[in-house]
Formats: C-alpha cells, structure tokens, sequence
C-alpha cells in the first residue's frame, strides 16, 4: 500500500500550576497542511479559563478568540465559551472529571475532551474533526496511548523501571485503505 508523505508534531506548553497553556499542531499529509495553535489565559492560579486565542497559520482568516464566563455549582465548575457567533464551547470540571463539549454552527454538539482520574489512574480522551487520542496515566506517569484516524491506528506502551525511568516503549501502527 502506498500512502502520501505525512508528518504530525503536537507541541504542548504549561504553566508553573501544571496547566495546559498553550498546544501547537502541525499536520502535513500530501499536500494538505494544517499549522494551528491554541493559547489559554487562566484567571489567576485557578483552573478557570478567561480566553482562548485560536491561530490558524495555514490560513489566518480562520484564526478566532472564545471569550468565557464561569459559574460554580457545587464542586463543579462550569465555563461557557463564546465566539462571534455564539456559543461554542462548554467546559465542565470537578476534581475527578473534567468534560468538554464543543458546539457547531447549527448548534449541535459534540465531546471533544474527556478526563477521569481515580486514586494513581487517570485516562484523558481527546477528539478533534480529524482523529482520537487516548492516554493512560498511572501514578502521573504516561502508560499507554492510543492514536486513531481514518488512514492509521497507532499504540504506544511504557515502561518504568522504580526511579521512574523509562526502560521499553513498543510501538504498533497499522494503516488503513484509502478510497
């Protein structure tokens, strides 16, 4: 099977409190190329988001900003993010969960990023329009990741040794046909 040239790099930034403040991705698959990056303001040293800056290098006219307000309800921290348009995003945090719900033009929804954690374990499952990611994390240390996408499935598996040192990672990939 002959598959198109193709390179994916995700880059990710966080702050001192161990926050994602900024993500860059880079996709070039044939002759389609995808350069974005994703900035995140935080209010103070708490987990709320004040803004959003979405840049799209690969065409600036499709850059934007989501702009948020917050509300507490119990232990849950709920934010609604707003474009030009209207809604678009609704983000939903407690200490064990965290739930992200993207919203299209004509309003309908979709997940786009959803965290678990419980004692050492935590799984985070991550859609875009493009593929899902799966990661699983024990004792904050990245086990396996899976990657899947219309052309390919991929898996990533550690291993660490008592100093927490990484000792093996396998990798499997397998490609699918293509119409």
């Amino acid at each position: 099977m002959e598959t198109p040239n193709s390179l994916l790099e995700k880059s990710y930034t966080y702050d001192t409190l161990n926050r994602l403040t900024s993500y860059h991705v880079f996709n070039s698959h044939g002759t389609d190329t995808v350069n974005q990056q994703q900035i995140i303001i935080y209010k103070g040293d708490t987990e709320e988001i004040v803004s959003e800056y979405f840049k799209d290098f690969s065409s600036p006219e499709n850059s934007y900003t989501v702009s948020y307000r917050s509300e507490q309800r119990g232990d849950t921290l709920v934010q609604y993010g707003y474009r030009e348009e209207g809604l678009d995003i609704i983000i939903k945090t407690r200490p064990d969960y965290r739930k992200k719900i993207m919203y299209n033009k004509n309003g309908s929804a979709y997940v786009t990023e959803t965290k678990y954690a419980q004692d050492d374990y935590q799984i985070e499952v991550i859609h875009d329009f493009y593929s899902t990611d799966s990661l699983f994390y024990k004792a904050n240390l990245l086990m396996r990741q899976a990657h899947l996408s219309p052309e390919m499935y991929s898996i990533y598996e550690y291993e660490y040794n008592t100093h927490l040192h990484i000792i093996s990672q396998r990798y499997k990939t397998t490609f699918y046909e293509t119409p």
